[in-house]
Parts: C-alpha cells; sequence; structure tokens
C-alpha cells in the first residue's frame, strides 16, 4: 500500500508540476513512477481502451444513500487512475507520441465524466 500510495503522490506532483509551470520544463516523470507506468503498461492500455468504447457505469444501492449503512464511496481508485492516465498521457505527448497522449487524456476524460 505504501508504493501505491508513493506513486499516486509522485503522480499528482508530476502533474501539478506541468499544470502550474511559468517556463518550460522537463516533464520526465520520476523514475520510480517511470518504472510503474513501464511496468503497467498492458493495464494501462486495457484501461484506454476499454474507456475510449465505454463509459464506466458506478452501481450505488440507493437503499443505503440516506440510511446508518450509507458511506461516501471510495474515490481513491478512481483518481489514481486517472492521475495514471494524465501521467501516460504526458510521457507519450513529451516522446511526440501525440495520437498515443491524446487517447490517454481522453481515457481520463471519459473516467472523469463517468464519476458526473
Amino acid at each position: 500500500m505504501d508504493r501505491l500510495r508513493d506513486l499516486r503522490t509522485g503522480a499528482g506532483a508530476q502533474l501539478r508540476a506541468h499544470l502550474l509551470r511559468t517556463e518550460p520544463m522537463d516533464d520526465a516523470p520520476s523514475p520510480e513512477l517511470a518504472r510503474f507506468l513501464d511496468e503497467h503498461d498492458r493495464d494501462l492500455n486495457e484501461a484506454r481502451d476499454l474507456l475510449r468504447t465505454k463509459r464506466p457505469r458506478w452501481a450505488q444501492d440507493v437503499n443505503q444513500l440516506y440510511g446508518f449503512r450509507s458511506s461516501t464511496p471510495g474515490l481513491v481508485g478512481h483518481r489514481t487512475l486517472h492521475h495514471l492516465l494524465l501521467a501516460r498521457s504526458l510521457d507519450r505527448a513529451r516522446d511526440g507520441q501525440t495520437a498515443d497522449a491524446r487517447a490517454y487524456f481522453e481515457a481520463s476524460l471519459r473516467l472523469s465524466e463517468s464519476l458526473a
């Protein structure tokens, strides 16, 4: 769990740095994040492809929304996937793979839209 938390934090930090920059900078991910993206390339490709063809639908038990058993849905997994898809998009854009970068960006956008 610590490794996932560290990667989530690293991906988020990379995205914030990219969005808040005021001058050109090297957008290369940290070595640990780059290694994780490479190790999970197949998983990220599958997520990208799935999000390209289907909009996720999240089941919710309406009976539990206002009862004592109600809980806020956990969004950490969604946020982590969102950050990883955007990190991969930035990585691909940096390497000049604009079509692939756009596909990852659109997958992230589609994931975000599924929560609205």
